[in-house]
């Protein structure tokens, strides 16, 4: 999920969302990740809807503090891609992490 204190342009936002997928490849977990939500329209549909998070889903086998974890990692790398936009007071940070009820499906 990333804050912007003023709304830009539907052009920049789709922007930072491509610079934060990327961060989010170059990861390269050890798991699959699936974009979905409205981004996932959007790229796929070149809607101009916009939206202020990206919903990911990764089935992997759970274990404890997976989800602690997983959302340090990604704190870490999301501030590096929006402060490329010098937008005054942007932030990207994980919105939660919750383990799905289906067995090994965890949403990020």
């Amino acid at each position: 999920h990333f804050n912007l204190p003023s709304w830009p342009s539907p052009k920049l936002v789709a922007r930072l969302d491509q610079s934060l997928l990327a961060a989010i490849a170059r990861l390269r977990p050890p798991y699959t990740l699936h974009l979905k939500g409205g981004l996932l329209l959007g790229l796929l549909h070149d809607s101009p809807r916009v939206t202020s998070d990206i919903d990911l889903t990764a089935r992997i086998s759970p274990c404890k503090g997976i989800d602690v974890e997983t959302e340090s990692v990604l704190n870490h790398i999301l501030p590096e891609p929006v402060a490329m936009f010098r937008h005054v007071g942007a932030q990207a940070k994980v919105g939660g992490i919750r383990i799905g009820p289906k067995k090994f499906a965890t949403n990020i």
